[in-house]
C-alpha cells in the first residue's frame, strides 16, 4: 500500500469534485483535519474509508491504493447503497421478554383490582414493608411505565435507528469512522439499549407483584434488577473505550472527531 499514491488520489478526488477537505470529511463522517492528514501523507484511511474512497473514484482498490490514474470526467457522489445495523438475537430475545413482562404486570394488575380492597400498600420501605397507602388504581402505574419501555423498544428497532456512539445520531456501518472497531461497539449497543429495558421492566414487575399481592417487596432483588440495568449501561460504555481506542489506533492515532 502506497501511502503517496493514496494521499494524491484523496488530492485529486476532492479537487476534481470541488469539495473542500470539510465536506469530503463531512461524506465519509471525519473531521476535515484527519482529510488533512491523509491528503499530506501523515497518516492513512482506515480499511473502509478507503473502500469508499476508491468507490468514489471510480477505481479499484488496488488501483487507488498501489497506481495512478486519470480519473473519468464524470462526477461520482456518494454511492447510494448503505450498509445497515441487523436486528440481533440479544436485542430479539430481550424485546419478547419485555413483552411478557409487560402483558403479565397488566394480567396481574386487572387481577388484583378487581379483588383489593380501595386503599392499598403502594410504597415500601427499605425494610420491604409498606409504607405508603393509595387508592388501587395505582396497581397500573408501573405497568403504565413498562409499556412505555417496551413502545420505545419497538421504535428503537423497527424504525431502525443507527446508533452513533452518543446513542442519537443515526449512522450507517459502511460510512462510520473507525472501521470495524465503531462497527462491533455499535452492535454491543444496539443489544444492550434492548436489555438495559428488559431489566428495567423486571424491576417494574417486582413491584407490581408486591403491589398486587400485598406483601413485603424483596428489597435484595429488586436492587439486582436495577444493579443489572447499569451494569449494561457500563458494559457499553467500556466497549465505547476500548472500540475509541481501537479506531485510534486504526487511524493512525487520529480518532477521525478532532
Amino acid at each position: 500500500m502506497d501511502k503517496k499514491i493514496i494521499s494524491q488520489n484523496i488530492l485529486r478526488l476532492r479537487e476534481r469534485e470541488g469539495w473542500t477537505q470539510a465536506e469530503l470529511g463531512e461524506k465519509l463522517y471525519v473531521s476535515d483535519k484527519l482529510v488533512s492528514k491523509w491528503e499530506r501523507g501523515e497518516s492513512l484511511p482506515d480499511a473502509d474509508n478507503i473502500v469508499k474512497l476508491a468507490e468514489m473514484s471510480k477505481m479499484s482498490v488496488g488501483e487507488f491504493t498501489e497506481n495512478e490514474k486519470i480519473y473519468s470526467a464524470e462526477p461520482v457522489g456518494v454511492p447510494s447503497k448503505r450498509r445497515r445495523l441487523k436486528y440481533n438475537a440479544v436485542s430479539l430475545i430481550a424485546d419478547i421478554g419485555i413483552a411478557a413482562l409487560v402483558t403479565a404486570m397488566f394480567a396481574l394488575a386487572i387481577k388484583a383490582h378487581a379483588e383489593l380492597p380501595e386503599r392499598i400498600g403502594i410504597h415500601f420501605s427499605v425494610t420491604g414493608e409498606a409504607d405508603g397507602f393509595g387508592g388501587k388504581n395505582f396497581l397500573f402505574l408501573t405497568p403504565s411505565l413498562g409499556i412505555i419501555t417496551a413502545i420505545l423498544a419497538l421504535i428503537l428497532n423497527i424504525v431502525k435507528l443507527r446508533w452513533s456512539i452518543n446513542l442519537i445520531v443515526p449512522v450507517y456501518l459502511d460510512t462510520i469512522a473507525g472501521g470495524k472497531a465503531y462497527e462491533s461497539l455499535l452492535k454491543i449497543m444496539s443489544a444492550g439499549v434492548n436489555v438495559f429495558i428488559l431489566f428495567i421492566n423486571a424491576m417494574f414487575f417486582h413491584a407490581t407483584y408486591a403491589m398486587c399481592k400485598q406483601e413485603k417487596l424483596n428489597i435484595g432483588l429488586y436492587f439486582s434488577w436495577i444493579g443489572m440495568a447499569l451494569g449494561t449501561v457500563f458494559v457499553c460504555l467500556a466497549a465505547g473505550a476500548i472500540a475509541a481506542d481501537r479506531a485510534k489506533k486504526e487511524n493512525g492515532g487520529n480518532n477521525g472527531t478532532e
